[in-house]
């Protein structure tokens, strides 16, 4: 997770502690996320606003609360790293450690595209099913595909 949260760029204290606080904006932007969905979820049982099925709010309710959490306890972790002279240079150190981003980035490519495989065979399945669930899964898709696109030829000129 390290790739999704820091910037590569780093190569001082300082500048490592300034992508820790971005990691910090991040976490709390998903923790505001998490609340949306968590209220989303609530909604249905206390107004007439929504009407949602019990199950579904249940797993929205769950899964904003579990998204909330996760938040709180990964921003109070960085806190701790940051406040910490000899974790922050020790996590300096874990990050610049080219094995780790080895790993990290061989990490992201596998994810990347087991989920290209498994939209791909969930489009082909649905396709069967109803029209609506092919779309559902072909967006993602194609929004996938042509951010990978578009980052490849933003980083082609950047570098």
């Amino acid at each position: 997770m390290m790739n999704l949260f820091l910037t590569p760029t780093v190569t001082t204290l300082e500048t490592f502690k300034k992508s820790l606080y971005n990691r910090i904006k991040l976490f709390i932007l998903l923790g505001i996320l998490g609340l949306c969905t968590m209220i989303a979820g609530l909604l249905p049982q206390f107004t007439n606003l929504i009407v949602l099925e019990d199950y579904l709010s249940g797993f929205l309710t769950g899964f904003g609360m579990t998204l909330l959490i996760a938040s709180i306890i990964f921003t109070l972790r960085t806190l701790k790293i940051i406040r910490d002279e000899q974790k922050l240079k020790e996590e300096r150190l874990k990050f610049q450690d080219e094995r780790n981003i080895f790993i990290a980035n061989q990490s992201l490519k596998v994810a990347s595209l087991v989920m290209l495989i498994c939209l791909y065979i969930a489009m082909i399945a649905s396709a069967f099913i109803n029209r609506h669930m092919l779309y559902c899964f072909l967006i993602p898709a194609f929004i996938f595909l042509g951010s990978y696109i578009i980052a490849i030829l933003y980083f082609k000129k950047r570098y």
